[in-house]
């Protein structure tokens, strides 16, 4: 089953088809017309044979309009996998069939290790498939707040790529300002990825800033939050945690209400109390 970190991934290009242009772009050197990447959408993934079996990518980007003038087939890969070896030569010979024009095979990788993996040249008796590969070193730093809004799906990217290097606290940062001011869809999704890749203590100084700016804004979370931490007790920060999840319309299944109301460690309540304004799902409280 796909990864979390993978379907983000795969929802931000998703999202904005003509990133993939962008980024097939900035890894060739290849000069597309502003008109012909503004007309980027996606096409069908799967490349069924007469007879089984049938593949599906990972994405279709289709550039050019009213004829399709170059396609992408995007693969956003977590790991080494020799089966995509077999798979990838068929999304391209098929689709190039299909379509009749200049197909590229673009892999996005955020791993430097796996990017180098994708990198190899596919051997097939006298033809040979090189990847286009983004790697981390091919996703730019986004470190500058006004460049992060005007392109938020980058910006993500940026941050996924970038999280554990040492400017990885300003590149998520800045993210996240503009997840949140652009209402970028799945934003807490995005927002909880980053810090799963952001080191521990990078991790808490994001959560932290975030508690005391965009999260917090509604007059209620504010209200809630401020009465579990002024009552300074484990109760009364158990109960703001359970409060904050139920006034964003989350379910808390009981066993997990119960662990909660059973933490004793002031620490770990303040963190869950910052993650309870973040995460999508009550699952995703104790991650």
């Amino acid at each position: 089953m796909p990864s979390p970190l993978h379907e983000q991934l795969l929802e931000l290009l998703r999202t904005k088809p003509a990133l993939a242009a962008e980024l097939l772009c900035r890894a060739t050197g290849l000069g597309l017309e502003p008109g012909t990447v503004a007309a980027a959408r996606t096409g069908s993934q799967s490349f069924a044979q007469l007879r089984p079996p049938e593949y599906h990518a990972d994405l279709v980007v289709e550039l050019g309009w009213p004829c399709t003038e170059l396609a992408i087939v995007v693969e956003v890969q977590l790991a080494a996998d020799d089966d995509k070896h077999r798979s990838w030569p068929q999304y391209v010979a098929t689709l190039w069939g299909r379509l009749r024009c200049p197909v590229w095979l673009l892999v996005v990788a955020v791993d430097a290790g796996v990017a180098a993996w994708c990198a190899q040249a596919i051997e097939m008796g006298g033809m040979r498939l090189r990847p286009v590969v983004v790697g981390p070193e091919d996703i730019p730093s986004i470190t500058d707040a006004h460049i992060a809004r005007e392109a938020p799906e980058l910006a993500v990217l940026s941050a996924l790529a970038h999280a554990p290097e040492p400017a990885g606290f300003t590149i998520c940062k800045v993210a996240a300002e503009a997840v949140l001011s652009q209402r970028l869809p799945e934003r807490y999704t995005c927002i909880d990825l980053m810090l799963s890749r952001l080191p521990a203590a990078a991790r808490r100084a994001l959560e932290d800033w975030m508690s005391a700016t965009h999260e917090y804004q509604s007059e209620l979370f504010r209200r809630l939050v401020d009465q579990g931490r002024a009552e300074g007790e484990a109760k009364g920060k158990a109960e703001a945690i359970l409060a904050v999840l139920a006034a964003r319309g989350i379910t808390v299944p009981e066993p997990l209400a119960a662990k909660v109301r059973a933490c004793r460690d002031p620490a770990e309540l303040d963190r869950l109390l910052r993650r309870a304004v973040l995460v999508g799902a009550a699952e995703e409280l104790r991650a």
